[in-house]
């Protein structure tokens, strides 16, 4: 049933994307990976084919020449033994490209992704007469089957127009070396390889495009749909904004209680403040208690005046101070002597209020 017939009118949101994604439902098409291994293959072949014909035509001229003459069994088993490894050694190299091939049309498809979801056991798939409705009557498996009668059949046609001209030449193989029936057949595999190709990238372009048609209708969303999750968002957004408000009430109060402890407050004077702390005997340099900006530097410079703090207006030393130390750290060395200038004035005014 397609999306309009369920009433899903409606683009699947990037939400829904993201979260069939996740659960593996991604476009893909299993032609172009055929196309890409086929292509892969032909590439392989005439990188590598040229060990694979050489041995081929050893074992066919071993055969041919030597085995009749012997024990065929024991022959036989003798060169399988000593042509198994240097088979699997030229061999590697073709079955790599194939696998790194395999990957690339994977990751152009659907990009980098590990998803365990459909490897989840779920209780439906125990279902066997839902699950042989879904494999033998499904819209897909109509689709894949029409499609396999139809890829084997333009295959075969392909196959055979490309090879029947060639057939009076097979005949004549039995005057030639091994090695000139091997690039014989080489030469007639290498045309139906590439009409095969031809062929399997139509096929893949036109399967590319029903995955892409099948996966958008999938994802389609009725307007009921698109409302609730458009809802859940604003909530989501709500919640996380009061979340971030109570967070900067709670940096606030943390500003302004350490504040209430700080020998100085030096201000740009508005926009910033930064509180400092100095003991003499115990501190190496003058330490950062508070800072903030805006609505932050006025809860600081509030609770400064509330407990008799001096404020001291320096914007360039605030704006310095602000941006080089952090919470809790030493002042940076270059501001020692303004910040030392500034506590000097601080003590000299407390010891003025403590005579007066």
């Amino acid at each position: 049933m397609s999306a309009a017939d369920e009433g899903r009118t409606e683009k699947g949101s990037a939400k829904k994307r993201e979260k069939q994604r996740e659960e593996g439902n991604v476009l893909k098409s299993q032609e172009v990976n055929t196309a890409m291994q086929y292509l892969a293959g032909l590439v392989a072949l005439s990188f590598f084919g040229g060990g694979l014909g050489v041995a081929m035509s050893d074992v066919m001229a071993y055969v041919l020449t030597v085995a009749p003459y012997g024990n065929l069994q024991g022959e036989i088993n003798s060169i399988s033994w000593f042509y198994s490894f240097e088979f699997v050694a030229m061999l590697t190299p073709f079955f790599s490209v194939l696998m790194i091939a395999a990957l690339a049309s994977n990751i152009s498809q659907v990009g980098f992704m590990i998803s365990w979801t459909p490897l989840k056991p779920k209780l439906t798939k125990l279902n066997v007469f839902a699950n042989f409705k879904r494999i033998m009557f499904s819209s897909n498996s109509v689709m894949e089957l029409v499609k396999s009668i139809a890829k084997i059949g333009v295959l075969s046609y392909l196959i055979t127009i490309a090879a029947m001209p060639h057939l009076a030449d097979y005949l004549g193989m039995l005057q030639l070396t091994p090695m000139l029936v091997v690039m014989r057949v080489w030469e007639v595999a290498y045309a139906i390889w590439i009409m095969i190709i031809i062929f399997m990238v139509v096929i893949a372009v036109a399967d590319y495009a029903y995955q892409w048609y099948k996966h958008e209708d999938q994802l389609k969303m009725s307007k009921s749909d698109v409302k609730d999750e458009q809802k859940q968002a604003l909530g989501d957004m709500q919640a996380k904004a009061k979340m971030r408000q109570l967070g900067v009430q709670r940096l606030m109060n943390i500003m302004a209680e350490n504040a209430a402890n700080a020998d100085v407050v030096i201000t740009n004077p508005t926009h910033f403040a930064v509180a400092l702390v100095y003991d003499q005997g115990n501190m190496v340099a003058p330490k950062v208690v508070a800072k903030g900006v805006d609505h932050v530097a006025l809860r600081i410079r509030k609770r400064a005046r509330s407990k008799n703090i001096p404020i001291v207006e320096n914007r360039a030393l605030a704006r310095g101070l602000y941006y080089a130390a952090e919470i809790g750290q030493d002042i940076p060395e270059i501001f020692f002597r303004p910040v030392a200038e500034i506590l000097a004035f601080v003590y000299k005014l407390n010891k003025k209020r403590a005579h007066a």
